[in-house]
This record gives C-alpha cells, structure tokens and sequence, in this order.
C-alpha cells in the first residue's frame, strides 16, 4: 500500500505529497497523513478501473508515467489547489502505474479543509486537473484491441 510517508520510495524526494507507482492505494494511508493538519474534513476520492467503456467489454488498462515530471507536476497542483481555495489545508495524490485488473484501485485523492464543501470542491478540482495536466497514459484494452486514451477535459 501507499502511505504518506517520506520514507515511501514514490514520493517525491522530500516532498511526501505525491505517489506514483505500481503499489496498490489506500485512502486510509493518505487521509491519516492529512489528520494531524486540524481540518474540519478529510475529503478523498478513489477511482477504480470500469468493467465497460465505449468499445466493450474492459479486459485491463496499462498506466505509464514519466516519473519525474509527474510527481513535480502532482506536487504543483497540490500548491496550486491551496492558493484556489483558502480554506484548504493540505492534499495527497496518487496513482498506480502498470497492469490493472477490472475493479483495481488507479487513482487517489484526499484533502483536508476546513469545511466540507471546499473540501469537495478542492478535491473535484485535483482530480480534474491531475487527468488534464498529469504526464500519465492510459491503454485501455477490450475485445476489440487497445486504444491509447486521450485526456478527457472534465465537465465544467
């Protein structure tokens, strides 16, 4: 599992707010990181791999990610979300790299804030920002072949 540690070798190096790797995701690792900042909320997200797309029937997704540039870039989103929204206390993200399996964990957001609803608002907008700015690729496999996925933009 992926906690929110400085000792977790995909953190970016001094900077245990980002995550990226093959290791499974817990929300329970990222929140407890976040508990000790004094919120009035814990908000998290966790998105997980759909059995179906546009295409059919989902057999796996491949994630592949240049390391570097994306923990940096994670990281940068995080400083930005706390100059969006003032009552924001601090984040976590992460996402898995590699084969996952129909069900499996891919991506994972928490934050804390002071109240519940920039919590939410904070967290709808990483995860938005994290898929659009993000160097993370995604291969989607069905029946009928793999498809690199582009970025979708999300819903205003």
């Amino acid at each position: 599992m992926i906690a929110a540690q400085t000792s977790t070798p995909q953190a970016a190096a001094g900077r245990p707010r980002a995550f990226i790797g093959p290791a499974d995701l817990s929300l329970d690792a990222l929140a407890a990181g976040l508990r000790p900042a004094g919120g009035g909320c814990v908000v998290s997200f966790l998105g997980t791999v759909r059995p179906t797309s546009e295409q059919g029937q989902v057999a796996f997704l491949d994630f592949e990610a240049y390391q570097p540039m994306a923990l940096d870039k994670m990281e940068e989103l995080i400083d930005r979300a706390k100059a969006t929204f003032p009552d924001l206390i601090d984040a976590r993200l992460a996402h898995r790299t590699g084969r996952l399996q129909v069900g499996e964990n891919i991506v994972a957001v928490a934050v804390a804030a002071g109240h519940r609803e920039e919590g939410f608002a904070a967290a709808r907008w990483l995860i938005d920002r994290l898929k659009e700015e993000v160097p993370i690729w995604k291969k989607e496999v069905t029946g009928a072949g793999g498809t690199w996925k582009e970025v979708r933009h999300p819903h205003p």
